[in-house]
């Protein structure tokens, strides 16, 4: 997931690039805040690609807001910028999610946030993402 958001060796900030404060252009976020606002339900999560300007380096859709992703491993070396294939995996119920999503503010968003728990949680927020080899 970090090397996607992160564009490889570009080791952008966000998955849109270095941009200091994420625009609602590039990524479905903040809706909730801690605040109490009747439309902020999970129908907030819009189609995939309605953010075009947020979309990565290798063509990704939503990375940064909408949903939050889960990813494999349980282990933050696989986040060192310069990492290719460190997925750590380990015997610890603790898994991370990265990316943000429509309920977070903008620290989320960044490709260097790590928010983590129990691998068992399900949460509206959090999802996962297929991915595949481009052929």
């Amino acid at each position: 997931w970090y090397a996607a958001a992160a564009g490889g060796a570009l080791g952008r900030i966000y998955p849109w690039g270095n941009e200091p404060t994420p625009s609602r252009a590039y990524a479905s976020y903040g809706c909730a805040l801690g605040l109490e606002r009747p439309e902020c339900t999970a129908a907030y999560v819009l189609p995939v690609g309605s953010h075009p300007f947020g979309a990565g380096y290798y063509g990704q859709h939503d990375l940064a807001g909408s949903m939050a992703e889960w990813v494999m491993g349980g282990s933050l070396e696989e986040f060192a910028p310069g990492c290719t294939d460190c997925v750590g995996m380990t015997a610890s119920p603790i898994r991370f999610w990265k990316g943000g999503s429509w309920i977070d503010s903008t620290w989320p968003l960044a490709n260097a946030s790590i928010v983590g728990g129990d691998r068992s949680l399900r949460l509206q927020f959090i999802g996962m993402r297929c991915a595949r080899d481009a052929r």
